[in-house]
């Protein structure tokens, strides 16, 4: 996992650049298998895991609008990693298993909005064809994260997420 890791990534908060991550991968990687067994034994994560440097990045109109920008959050590439593990692991357990239902397109590998959308329109138009009821709820959720309150003053801000009590 430290050998892939991309090194013109963003650092995130704790500033540990993927370079030297990828480069000193195989010296790390007992350091990182203990640190993240330790992780999810004790169901803890590290602070600086919890930490983010949240930035507005432009979409598009005029940018001196504040809702044409949108907020990008740069973690810990050591807390990407552990969710890679995790992620990796809980999908692998639930395809073999055949947990997920063969219309569950979201976070699976070969699979997008796109063939989601594909399947769906082409499931409509079988039924509509075949003179069957179609009914729809359909949400748009457009401009979602433009109802976020943020700092239009500040440029970049970090979040920290305290542990629940």
């Amino acid at each position: 996992m430290l050998a892939g890791i991309k090194i013109h990534k963003a650092t995130g908060p704790n500033g540990i650049p993927g370079r030297h991550l990828k480069e000193l991968a195989s010296e790390l990687a007992p350091i990182f298998t203990t640190m993240y067994q330790a992780s999810f034994d004790q169901g803890r994560v590290p602070l600086d895991w919890k930490t983010a440097l949240v930035t507005p990045a432009f979409k598009k109109g005029n940018s001196n609008k504040a809702e044409n920008y949108r907020p990008v959050s740069l973690t810990s590439i050591c807390c990407k990693l552990a969710e890679h593990i995790i992620h990796s692991n809980a999908m692998r357990h639930l395809e073999d298993l055949r947990i997920l239902t063969d219309s569950q397109h979201g976070f699976r590998k070969h699979r997008s909005c796109e063939t989601q959308l594909i399947l769906t329109v082409d499931d409509l138009s079988r039924r509509l064809d075949n003179s069957e009821q179609v009914d729809a709820i359909l949400f748009d959720f457009s401009k979602a994260f433009d109802k976020v309150p943020i700092d239009t003053y500040s440029t970049s801000w970090i979040i920290t997420v305290s542990e629940a009590q």
